[in-house]
């Protein structure tokens, strides 16, 4: 059986570790976006209930971004809870593929900084290169919020403990609005705070009118993400001396970055430069990222709907009769990424 994303309305699913986003293959960005709730049926659920009234799960097949990460038995499980939904076709896609593809590219090294952590994977001609790839935990988006609250602490009254969840969340909101508003990556390294000039120290306006000033520190807070050691270069680094020689050089010229962390200004042409100082002259590193913010926030989601929309995608489908069949061994053999 073949379905079409363009003919039955394909739904796109991309389940992050802070956000999940749901909408129709084919559109350029996601029609909702929520906290993600680590369970595949209630965030299907809440997918479906963000769409138009009147879908019917039966009528749309699904296409799903997965962890790198994860595991044959855990895809069984994932689609066997797709098909449980009433989805006729699924189609799981580990999230660096889905980012490369986002970017029209079927072999990249896929860099994701997100909320929670940040991943370094290389894609081969649409395969990820498990055994090469590199994380952290300690470089994502959210960890650089918890730093720029501390540095702004004086001058941003944070919630008591016991306040209400309301003041809480519009708290951490303001924080996450001073990072990508006023933080930003020293492009050429190494970094010095008397490099910065006097006029170019950011500040925040609240809605009182009373200003934040990070001074040379809109800068400094991002430093931990180049740490020389564990840094997001360091992991490149060490993901690209994972790979095969041969395909070492193709990848430093072929570096994708991506994910909500990934949206400080400068970031991709740091890393860049910082790259050049590490990696041999002639493997001369390029970073390239999705040309809007919205594009490279949702990477994945957008790489899945331009995927389900290739007429040359339709043949890949898993169908519930095969599910039916023979289900176990064709997820393990279709979903190979």
């Amino acid at each position: 059986m073949m379905f079409s994303g363009d003919e039955t309305g394909g739904l796109v699913a991309d389940y992050g570790t802070h956000t999940s986003k749901f909408g129709f293959a084919g559109e350029d960005c996601p029609r909702s976006v929520w906290r993600t709730q680590h369970d595949f049926s209630t965030e299907f659920s809440k997918g479906i209930a963000g769409l138009s009234e009147g879908i019917d799960p039966s009528d749309h097949p699904i296409i799903a971004t997965v962890p790198w990460d994860l595991s044959d038995k855990e895809k069984i499980q994932w689609t066997g809870k797709a098909f449980e939904l009433n989805a006729p076709a699924v189609y799981l896609l580990r999230s660096p593929v889905a980012g490369a593809f986002a970017v029209g590219k079927s072999t990249a090294l896929v860099v994701e900084v997100g909320a929670s952590s940040a991943r370094v994977c290389p894609v081969y001609e649409g395969h990820a290169l498990l055994k090469c790839t590199r994380s952290s935990t300690e470089l994502g988006g959210e960890q650089l919020s918890k730093a720029v609250a501390v540095a702004v602490g004086s001058q941003l009254a944070a919630p008591a403990k016991n306040a209400a969840k309301e003041k809480v969340a519009l708290y951490r909101l303001r924080v996450d609005d001073i990072k990508q508003t006023c933080c930003q990556v020293w492009r050429t390294p190494p970094f010095s705070a008397s490099s910065v000039p006097e006029s170019n120290r950011g500040e925040y306006a609240l809605p009182d009118g009373k200003i934040v000033r990070l001074g040379s520190s809109r800068y400094e807070l991002c430093e931990s993400l180049f740490d020389k050691t564990s840094g997001i270069a360091a992991l490149v680094y060490d993901s690209l001396s994972a790979c095969e020689p041969d395909l070492r050089r193709t990848f430093a010229q072929e570096i994708v970055i991506n994910g909500g962390g990934s949206l400080l200004d400068g970031l991709g042409e740091r890393l860049g430069a910082e790259l050049s100082l590490r990696l041999p002259h002639a493997f001369k590193p390029r970073v390239v990222s999705p040309g809007s913010t919205i594009e490279r926030k949702f990477a994945p989601f957008v790489g899945c709907s331009v995927l389900a929309s290739l007429g040359s995608f339709q043949q890949l489908w898993l169908s519930r009769k095969e599910w039916d069949e023979e289900g176990e061994r064709l997820v393990i053999e279709r979903f190979v990424q």
